[in-house]
C-alpha cells in the first residue's frame, strides 16, 4: 500500500513516498517538474524521495537559494540547470535521470552528492564549477558523460562507476583527490590537459582506454612500467594507476 504520502508545501517542498509504495502506485502519484522548479525559484527547500517527476526539468541561470534533495527518484524527462547557481548542498543520490541531463556551466557553491545514480542519456558537466567536492561513488552512465573544463575545488570521486559511453575530462581541474578505483570505462575516456592537485587513484579501474596528451593506457595488457614523466600532468608526486594499466606503442617516447 502506498497510503503515507508525506507532502508539505510550505518553507519546505517536501514530498516522501513510503517504501511500501510500488512502482505503478508511484507512476499515479507523480509530480510534475514545473511544480519542484516553481518552488525552487520561491527560494524553497526541496526534499522529494522515492518519487517520480515527470516532464521536462528546466532550471537554466536559476539561482537557487534552497537545499536541494532530491534521493530515489526517477526523473522522466531531460534535465536542462545550464547555468544554475546552487548555494547549498545538491542531493541527487540514488535517482534515475531517464532523459538527457545538462549541467553546463552550473555552480555548486557546497557538495555535490550523485553516488549509486543512473543516468540513462548524456550527462554533460562541461564548465561545472564546484566549490567543495564532488561524489559520485558507484554511478552509472549509460551513454557518453562531458566533464571537460569542469573545476572541483575539493576531491572528485568516480569510484566503482561505470561509464558506458566515452568519458571526457579534458582540461578539468581538481583541487584535491581523483578517485577513480575501481572504475570501469568501457569506452575511450580523456583526460588531455587535465590538472589534479593532489593524488589520483586508478587502482583495480577496468579500462578500455585512457588517453591523456596522447598517451593511450589499455588494460588486460601485460604489465607494464608507467613513465615517470606522465607524474607531471597530475602535478602531483603521490599518483597510483591498475598495476595492469601500460603504455601501447611506445607513445611514452612523446614525453
Amino acid at each position: 500500500m502506498c497510503e503515507e504520502v508525506i507532502k508539505e508545501v510550505n518553507s519546505v517542498f517536501k514530498y516522501i513516498l513510503p517504501d511500501t509504495c510500488s512502482d505503478a502506485e508511484k507512476e499515479e502519484k507523480s509530480i510534475t517538474a514545473e511544480e519542484v522548479v516553481k518552488a525552487i525559484k520561491y527560494g524553497k527547500k526541496v526534499e522529494i524521495i522515492n518519487a517520480v517527476i515527470e516532464g521536462p526539468f528546466i532550471l537554466k541561470s536559476v539561482n537557487v537559494e534552497g537545499e536541494v534533495t532530491i534521493q530515489r527518484t526517477k526523473i522522466r524527462g531531460p534535465i536542462d540547470w545550464s547555468y544554475a547557481t546552487f548555494k547549498r548542498v545538491l542531493n541527487l543520490e540514488d535517482s534515475i535521470f531517464e532523459g538527457d541531463a545538462t549541467f553546463t556551466a552550473v555552480t555548486i557553491e557546497k557538495d555535490i552528492f550523485l553516488d549509486n545514480a543512473t543516468f540513462l542519456g548524456e550527462a554533460k558537466f562541461s564548465n561545472l564549477s564546484v566549490m567543495g567536492a564532488f561524489y559520485s561513488q558507484s554511478t552509472t552512465f549509460k551513454k557518453d558523460v562531458i566533464f571537460s573544463e569542469g573545476i572541483v575545488k575539493k576531491s572528485i570521486t568516480f569510484s566503482k562507476s561505470t561509464f558506458g559511453g566515452e568519458a571526457d575530462f579534458g582540461n578539468a581541474r581538481i583541487g584535491g583527490t581523483a578517485k577513480f578505483t575501481g572504475v570501469n570505462f568501457k569506452k575511450q575516456a580523456s583526460f588531455n590537459g587535465a590538472q589534479i592537485e593532489e593524488s589520483a587513484f586508478f587502482y583495480s579501474a577496468d579500462l578500455f582506454s585512457i588517453d591523456v596528451e596522447d598517451v593511450e593506457f589499455e588494460d588486460d595488457l601485460n604489465k607494464g612500467i608507467i613513465p615517470e614523466k606522465l607524474k607531471n600532468i597530475f602535478k602531483t608526486e603521490d599518483y597510483s594507476l591498475s598495476e595492469k594499466a601500460m603504455v601501447t606503442n611506445g607513445q611514452d617516447d612523446k614525453w
